[in-house]
């Protein structure tokens, strides 16, 4: 899941349904303009992210399809 909610409202969401609670802030994730393999794990863990900002959409799954591939 990908919000631009805040945490609390996007743990509820997720709860509400069925996904799991490792929902993660945003700006936790994109400390810097830099994605390394930390933060590629980060991201592929999580079960969503919160308070996103549109650029941040575009890494998360820019990450994720680069996992897949």
């Amino acid at each position: 899941m990908v919000t631009g909610d805040h945490l609390a409202i996007a743990k509820e969401i997720a709860s509400l349904v069925g996904l799991g609670q490792n929902i993660i802030p945003a700006n936790e994730v994109f400390l810097t303009d830099k994605i390394d393999k930390p933060t590629e794990k980060l991201i592929e863990s999580a079960d969503g992210f919160a308070q996103v900002l549109p650029e941040n959409k575009f890494n998360i799954v820019k990450v994720l399809q680069s996992l897949a591939g």
